[in-house]
């Protein structure tokens, strides 16, 4: 490192697992150098998937918004923040008071979705339109987690999660983890994960109509019909429940 180029310690931004990486950054050309896995992470431990290494792509997009930008015909002008926020608020408020609250949509995605001021003020604004039209990309793969959460423990993020490293047997259910790189199990390093539980002899068992990359190296791989896993289920419980 040198006077321009330092080594910063952050998480990536980009999904709930927050791996750590280790920034290498210029401060001279203000460019970001290039992105690693820290393996001083207590829980990454060196691993990040392809989406951190696009940091340096997204910091140094020329398209990149650094100042909040007004639409004048066809074209587009800078303008302050405190002016930006003012004029977004009555807006909002004209909007309302014309159409209602339902013409206005909030969206909800990454990497904004794990900041913590967005987690944070987020409801809240949500309340303060008073809008029933919410948009996420969680809807195609979250959005039973967050319903189950809320009615077992009482709020969408509270969420349970599996002590992959102690655990002795696993059952993967419709989910393909080592691709997934275990978003929404909070866990770094899915594959390596996986082949630990192996070498300490448990055992990992997959339950998917199609042979996924879980599954090719999982113990056990059962092949179940598009939606019978309820059958499943109820079957597996009977067991349980009669031995």
């Amino acid at each position: 490192m040198t006077e321009d180029v330092r080594l910063h310690h952050r998480s990536c931004p980009f999904c709930e697992a927050a791996c750590g990486i280790r920034v290498q950054a210029d401060h001279g050309s203000r460019t970001i150098l290039g992105v690693r896995g820290d393996p001083e992470d207590p829980f990454s431990r060196s691993f990040i998937c392809p989406k951190s290494y696009g940091l340096t792509q997204l910091h140094s997009d020329p398209d990149r918004l650094r100042r909040p930008v007004r639409r004048r015909g066809k074209d587009w002008e800078e303008m302050g923040w405190d002016e930006a926020m003012d004029e977004a608020a009555d807006r909002l408020g004209t909007l309302l008071k014309t159409h209602g609250p339902n013409s206005i949509a909030y969206y909800l995605g990454n990497p904004s979705g794990h900041k913590a001021p967005f987690l944070l003020y987020g409801p809240l604004l949500i309340r303060a339109l008073q809008t029933n039209q919410f948009y996420t990309p969680g809807t195609l793969d979250q959005i039973p987690k967050y319903v189950s959460a809320s009615y077992m423990f009482g709020g969408p993020t509270i969420q349970p999660l599996a002590d992959l490293d102690r655990t002795s047997y696993l059952i993967v259910i419709g989910n393909n983890p080592v691709v997934s790189q275990g978003s929404m199990m909070v866990a770094p390093g899915m594959k390596r994960r996986l082949e630990d539980i192996r070498k300490r002899g448990g055992r990992v068992v997959v339950i998917d109509p199609r042979r996924t990359e879980t599954a090719q190296i999982a113990d056990e791989y059962i092949a179940v019909r598009p939606g019978t896993d309820a059958y499943l289920l109820f079957a597996m419980v009977d067991v349980l429940a009669r031995e």
